[in-house]
């Protein structure tokens, strides 16, 4: 744990907050069950939206972003639209091809629809965005993104999270 999330989880105080806000999380039930249908669905995923949110939430806090428990939500919930994906493809070991990556991408789309659907249409942005960058090169529009606050930051702990943790296709980079 230490080498991928350094001191962050040392602290007793940040566990309970963590713990808190997650507890509320999972009181509403389309929230819990997104999140347990996404664990059912892809493991991996499930793993790299617990992580984006701890990382994020905690990095949220140090910030002092308001109204930490939203953005924590829409971390926990950025990558929902995966339940729409193949398994195949997201369990895939090696690279995937360009039709398989072009149908990968829509799951920013996936999660946008299904977090507005859930009534979260102010969260929504998060899980359509978070692979839209600086320069235009992101996906799922070539959009160029000057973001501040809660999407910058999931963007940035998203590509953390993602080269740092194992995946099927590669092992963590450390």
């Amino acid at each position: 744990i230490e080498i991928r999330y350094g001191q962050l989880l040392k602290e007793e105080s940040n566990i309970d907050y963590l713990q808190k806000i997650l507890e509320a999380i999972l009181s509403n039930p389309a929230y819990s069950n997104c999140l347990f249908q996404l664990k059912k669905w892809d493991y991996h995923s499930y793993l790299h939206s617990i992580d984006v949110f701890i990382i994020g939430t905690l990095f949220a806090r140090h910030l002092k972003i308001e109204h930490i428990e939203k953005p924590a939500l829409g971390y926990l919930l950025h990558d929902i639209g995966k339940i729409e994906i193949p398994q195949q493809i997201l369990q895939k070991p090696g690279r995937l091809t360009t039709k398989e990556f072009d149908l990968m991408k829509k799951h920013t789309l996936y999660g946008e629809a299904i977090l507005k659907q859930i009534g979260l249409s102010d969260l929504s942005y998060l899980a359509k965005s978070h692979h839209e960058r600086r320069n235009g090169e992101g996906y799922p529009e070539s959009i160029q993104i000057v973001s501040k606050g809660e999407l910058e930051l999931l963007q940035i702990i998203d590509v953390y999270s993602a080269i740092t943790m194992k995946r099927p296709y590669r092992d963590a980079m450390r």
